[in-house]
């Protein structure tokens, strides 16, 4: 075989490596955002319950708490268009801690992706903006509503076999809360449905 052969035959060879690495598929680099009262102190404890890999509700809640009874923090990582999110989740082991009292103020309940004060009356999560500013920004002054930011947790269950959006919630939640305090520290608590009292007035911008 000639030289001109040889070079021929490398010249090829390169052309053809060249194409194959510009036509093959690049990896989209996502930016990991951390939510949750849990981050930064205690993320080093945090375990990856893993949502996908349950049939029911019910069964999360039970690797929750199994997870929180080994002095670890659950979490959920996924991944949206543009971020990596890991949410850290505020459930407490009931065999440590006996009683834990958190006023119905101060709480917010997601159920189905619906929204509620307490009392049964629920609206659809394009009102999550204005319940959760109402909530923020109350700091006391309105006795139905949040003392503080910092006291305010979110409640969310979903029925048994009804929670595909589980995901999409979280997306939605911690961005909306993001957005109104440019804060990420969270209070979110995985829960079965809760039952309050009758709610205050609802905040204007709510949809049944």
């Amino acid at each position: 075989m000639t030289i001109k052969h040889h070079i021929s035959i490398l010249i090829f060879a390169l052309v053809s490596l060249i194409g194959c690495k510009s036509t093959a598929p690049k990896k989209k680099i996502l930016v990991q955002k951390n939510f949750g009262t849990h981050y930064p102190s205690d993320h080093l404890r945090g375990v990856d319950i893993h949502p996908e890999n349950y049939a029911t509700w019910s069964d999360i809640l039970r690797r929750v708490l199994s997870v929180a009874c080994q002095d670890s923090i659950p979490k959920v990582t996924f991944e949206t268009d543009k971020e990596k999110k890991v949410v850290y989740f505020d459930n407490y082991c009931p065999e440590a801690y006996l009683c834990v009292l958190v006023k119905q103020k101060n709480i917010l309940i997601m159920h189905n992706d619906s929204i509620s004060k307490g009392g049964g009356k629920f609206y659809t999560i394009d009102s999550l903006a204005p319940f959760l500013k109402r909530d923020i920004e109350n700091k006391g002054k309105d006795p139905l509503w949040s003392d503080h930011p910092n006291k305010l947790t979110i409640y969310l269950s979903y029925d048994d076999n009804s929670f595909e959006n589980f995901e999409s919630t979280l997306d939605t939640l911690t961005k909306t809360y993001e957005k109104l305090t440019e804060r990420t520290d969270i209070n979110i608590l995985l829960d079965v449905k809760k039952e309050l009292s009758p709610p205050p007035p609802p905040p204007s911008g709510m949809k049944n």
